[in-house]
């Protein structure tokens, strides 16, 4: 099963596609992005940035939330970034401000607009998890660490050269604070791909360097999994893409 979440067509046919199987759905793992990437707009009309990293997965979620209502308990896991905290997307009055969300070409910046995808996923994961909690579904934005050994900067050469040159200074996914995460079996997720009991009480929290964060005046945090592939996708984190034994669907 294959999913581009830049076009919003193609997340309503594989959620179709997946419902058509009758599988209980226990853990859904938001963490596809893109980074890094000059001004497009999707088939959509939408800048890419905020439909890839935000809006294709809200709108997966919703389609799939009776599965997940259905298949609890369930969870579903955000993967969101720290840079949520350097950006906005509120006017100077404090409202919304839509256009900061898919800007035009002029008020574009890279930089800034996944900053404020990743916001959105903090955001939307809370939300989700205040109304889909009373009802066994909870949810988790994480923040992964630094993508340096990640595929995240290959848009830009920019972030390459940078990525490069910071690799050497950078901690790997095992260290002294976050050994006790990774799994017998090798796997170095952080999160355990939500099948193993983390020992809180499934409510929503934030998850940096493995560890539950404070927030930042109540956003939390999360990060893009640096397997960006211009938001398309199979999915194959442990779930095998929603096939019959699975209790894992990962995108």
């Amino acid at each position: 099963m294959t999913l581009d979440l830049a076009v919003l067509r193609s997340v309503q046919h594989f959620a179709e596609a997946f419902k058509a199987k009758n599988v209980s759905l226990h853990v859904l793992v938001c963490n596809a992005g893109t980074f890094a990437l000059p001004w497009t707009l999707t088939k959509d009309g939408l800048e890419t940035t905020f439909q890839v990293n935000h809006l294709g997965h809200f709108y997966l979620v919703q389609l799939l939330q009776d599965v997940l209502c259905r298949s609890a308990p369930a969870r579903v896991i955000v993967v969101s970034s720290e840079s949520h905290r350097f950006t906005d997307i509120n006017d100077s009055s404090g409202k919304l401000d839509l256009s900061r969300l898919s800007p035009s070409q002029s008020d574009y910046w890279a930089m800034l607009a996944y900053n404020r995808s990743k916001l959105c996923n903090i955001l939307f994961s809370n939300e989700l998890h205040r109304r889909l909690s009373p009802r066994g579904v909870t949810s988790n934005a994480v923040h992964p660490g630094n993508m340096m050994f990640s595929s995240i900067h290959r848009n830009s050469w920019v972030y390459t050269l940078l990525f490069t040159l910071a690799r050497p200074f950078t901690k790997s996914m095992v260290t002294d604070t976050n050994k006790d995460f990774v799994k017998d079996d090798g796997d170095e997720d952080g999160v355990d791909d939500g099948r193993e009991d983390s020992g809180d009480d499934g409510s929503e929290d934030s998850r940096v360097d493995c560890r539950e964060d404070g927030g930042d005046d109540g956003k939390e945090d999360g990060g893009d999994d640096g397997r960006e592939d211009g938001g398309e996708e199979d999915s194959e984190d442990g779930g095998d893409d929603g096939s019959e034994d699975s209790r894992i669907a990962g995108f």
